[in-house]
């Protein structure tokens, strides 16, 4: 029900909006949003390629995310599954479509929404502003510059820009928030019945019982298929390298010495700004000018920096701080023009305008820092880490290769790789499908030892990851397949197998016999003393209470209102495993009228939000449905 309300108008939207789109298309032409490329990527979105880069770095982004989540319980495996990588490179191809879509609608991000949104961004914070210091850092610690940065950031916010410009169109009218508040936060009371499983042990089985049994599925006695593996570990953690030398550590020092280990000069500073595009007609930038002459002559003239600036900055994303910009470094994250302006005050002066891409800037200087950086001896020992780290890397990488190499140059036999590799050949226990011991804890592992390639044509396995750049090759050495046991060998296990199945068909039996008769005209109470039992009761239950089997509260929602002179009833299986008889027996509507504002905007939200995702879904799928997509499945 609550769906419907989602359902209602959503589509509409999304059609709608998707045949201004296609208009467009067919209009400009395709070709003139698509970028036409060479074959070599993942997947094609009409004729622009997703290439083979994008995806690994998605990855890796995923792969280094769910590692800092999950923790120890990480299982690189789980993220290595084909399904998985299908999962990757359609939200990729989701991606271009809405990219194309919006630049088919005419969707741009300025340079202006791209600053606005990168000053947004917490990890970029000193003292809670932006910082051109710390943006510098935290780009370098992830290996990015500014240039990559931004490039990814307008192209996030490109992907972005149509889908909330959907949200923002979402229609809730009050009608709709009554009937969302009305359905979310109905409650509903019900009795049931919780029946006794019957026992059934396996004294109860007869020989014979158990025998016919066994012949009719011997299979499920067999011993488990198991194999022995001999194989060769790669892993960076333990690789040895040399120690960096004198020479190489303090070249490094003179690299980093500016973005890591300290700070130059730095201004704390605050602008005015007035708006006026770098190609606005002459009078336009006449008129900017001439008003960011008249806010100076109220500076300059006793009025407050802050102030002048709260009243009348068109910097939506500094001015009601009174244009604070935080502790700015020369670093170029500000166009030089206002860097340099900006390096030439003296602390407590205000700059004439200064003329940016954005408009005009008035900039004042309210405390300025001297240069200060940690010596070389002080950051040596992080130095010398930081070298062992990207040396094992990269010998990691040099021993993989050789590992890729001579495992398939030599697909018989693992001694060309263990030599190449200058390790030994190593070997794992004997384990079975579901579970091993060493690295046959991997299920990857045990997936390519059952393999076909390892199983049956004794071939070297592909390189399988285990771990952050831990990496084995599997041969199969010894195979153990699954053999017929004798019933004298299994024989209990036999009978209980058979208990337990015969006492869930009885349990089930003896529930359909009671919903019958329930359905016929007895009561609960009635069924409950045939049986032995007490009925139990649950009032005024809303749709997450805790207080009740949850399967029991999910299954007295989904029933619909009694009727007169009828009631609504379910059986079911709970949690516990047991059946159970349900009925309903009332339902109760809040009533709206004494919903405060607060919690109707809450719910307006949460209802906009539902129409949002839906509509941007259903634009997705129609998209999907008009624009040609390959996915090369092969090459993920």
């Amino acid at each position: 029900m609550l769906q419907s309300i989602r359902d209602k108008s959503g589509s509409k939207i999304a059609y709608a909006i998707l045949a201004l789109l296609m208009a467009a298309f067919m209009f400009f032409g395709i070709q003139g949003y698509f970028v036409a490329s060479g074959d070599t990527g993942v997947a094609k979105v009409g004729s622009t390629d997703i290439s083979s880069g994008a995806y690994r770095e998605r990855m890796n982004e995923t792969l280094q995310r769910m590692r800092t989540m999950m923790g120890e319980s990480f299982q690189s495996e789980f993220f290595s599954t084909p399904q998985y990588k299908r999962q990757v490179v359609d939200q990729l191809v989701d991606e271009e479509l809405m990219t194309q879509a919006g630049a088919a609608a005419g969707v741009a991000v300025s340079d202006a929404r791209l600053r606005e949104e990168i000053a947004k961004i917490e990890a970029f914070h000193v003292n809670g502003a932006f910082d051109g210091k710390q943006y510098a850092l935290v780009l370098e610690a992830n290996k990015m510059t500014i240039e990559q940065f931004e490039q990814r950031m307008r192209r996030d916010l490109a992907v972005r820009e149509l889908p909330s410009q959907i949200a923002a169109s979402a229609l809730v009218t009050e009608a709709d928030v009554d009937s969302f508040i009305r359905l979310r936060d109905q409650s509903r009371s019900f009795r049931y019945l919780a029946l006794d499983a019957p026992v059934v042990t396996a004294e109860q089985i007869s020989d014979e019982e158990a025998k016919t049994y066994f012949l009719k599925n011997p299979e499920k006695f067999a011993t488990k298929e198991q194999a022995v593996l001999e194989y060769i570990e790669l892993n960076a953690a333990t690789l040895a390298v040399p120690p960096a030398d004198e020479a190489t550590l303090r070249d490094r020092y003179e690299q980093q010495k500016a973005t890591r280990f300290g700070s130059g000069e730095q201004r704390l500073s605050s602008h005015i700004l007035v708006s006026v595009a770098a190609g606005a007609e002459a009078e336009a930038q006449k008129v900017a000018l001439a008003k960011a002459e008249a806010l100076l002559a109220k500076v300059r003239g006793g009025e407050s920096f802050d102030a002048v600036a709260k009243s009348s900055s068109e910097d939506v994303g500094s001015k009601e701080n009174g244009g604070d910009l935080g502790w700015i470094e020369k670093t170029g994250t500000f166009e030089p023009a206002f860097e340099e302006a900006l390096f030439g005050l003296q602390v407590g002066t205000v700059s004439d305008p200064v003329r940016t891409d954005q408009g005009y800037h008035l900039i004042t200087v309210r405390e300025a820092r001297s240069a200060n950086f940690r010596s070389f001896e002080e950051v040596r020992a992080e130095l010398e880490s930081e070298y062992a780290v990207g040396e094992r890397e990269q010998l990691y990488g040099d021993r993989f290769n050789d590992l890729v190499d001579e495992g398939f140059a030599s697909p018989g036999s693992l001694e060309p790789a263990a030599k190449a590799l200058e390790t030994t050949i190593q070997k794992t226990e004997l384990f079975d499908r579901e579970s091993g011991g060493g690295i046959a804890m991997f299920p990857k592992v045990r997936e390519a030892a059952f393999s076909d390639a390892v199983l049956l044509e004794r071939n070297n396995s592909e390189p399988i990851e285990i771990g952050e750049n831990h990496v084995v090759i599997v041969r199969l050495l010894e195979h153990k397949p699954s053999t017929p046991r004798k019933l004298e060998e299994v024989s209990a296990e036999v009978k209980n197998t058979l208990a337990a199945e015969r006492q869930g068909k009885q349990a089930k039996d003896a529930a359909d016999v009671l919903y019958k008769r329930l359905q016929g005209g007895e009561s609960l109470d009635v069924l409950a003393a045939s049986v032995g039992v007490q009925v139990a009761s649950a009032e005024g239950v809303g749709r997450n209470a805790m207080t009740h089997d949850a399967k029991l509260v999910a299954e007295a929602f989904k029933l619909p209102r009694q009727l007169e002179g009828k009631t609504s009833q379910a059986m079911l299986q709970g949690s516990d495993q047991r059946f159970a008889l349900l009925e309903l027996t009332a339902v109760t509507d809040i009533d709206v009228k004494n919903v405060d504002a607060a919690a109707r905007d809450a719910a307006r939200a949460s209802l906009k939000s539902g129409l949002a995702s839906s509509d941007n879904e259903a634009l997705r799928d129609a998209l999907r449905k008009r624009v040609a997509i390959v996915v090369h499945e092969d090459r993920l």
